[in-house]
């Protein structure tokens, strides 16, 4: 049933390649970490955010200081996001690229970061992050989306 579930496209909201990524890695963490971060990005993948969210946070509380944390971190914005608390996912995403800043999914929080700021019709500082998510993650296929914004944008 869970192979079936996988297969079901997510929400639009939801980056697929990352998904699918992670996914991948969740089977591979420890016992515990494994069961909470797998059932996190079920939930996820079925557009249930609200449901997801408890289990990142008890999952990010088991991994401080561990490789796999800021991806926990980085599911809580994409959850917070799902459920449209804006103001949530933006402080989780800089609350990731903050904390780990040279993590390579510090530049998907830089993008999706923008695109929140572009909901809430705060062109100018969407723009000033592409340009930060430009600066620091060059040659990166978010560099690469973050360019086409900006043509947006523009």
């Amino acid at each position: 049933l869970t192979s079936i579930r996988r297969r079901v496209p997510p929400p639009p909201i939801v980056p697929v390649l990352a998904l699918e990524s992670d996914e991948v890695l969740a089977t591979k963490l420890p016992a515990e970490i494994s069961r909470l971060f797998t059932n996190a990005l079920l939930r996820i993948r079925e557009g249930n955010f609200a449901e997801a969210l408890p289990l990142l946070s008890e999952a990010e509380g088991l991994s401080v200081g561990r490789d796999w944390a800021p991806i926990l971190v980085f599911w809580s914005g994409v959850a917070e996001d799902g459920l449209a608390d804006l103001k949530r996912a933006l402080a989780t995403y800089h609350r990731m690229v903050q904390e780990y800043p040279q993590h390579p999914r510090s530049a998907l929080a830089l993008l999706r970061q923008a695109s929140v700021f572009v909901r809430l019709h705060d062109t100018d500082t969407a723009r000033l992050t592409l340009r930060k998510l430009l600066q620091e993650f060059p040659g990166t296929s978010e560099a690469a989306q973050a360019k086409e914004r900006l043509k947006k944008l523009s």
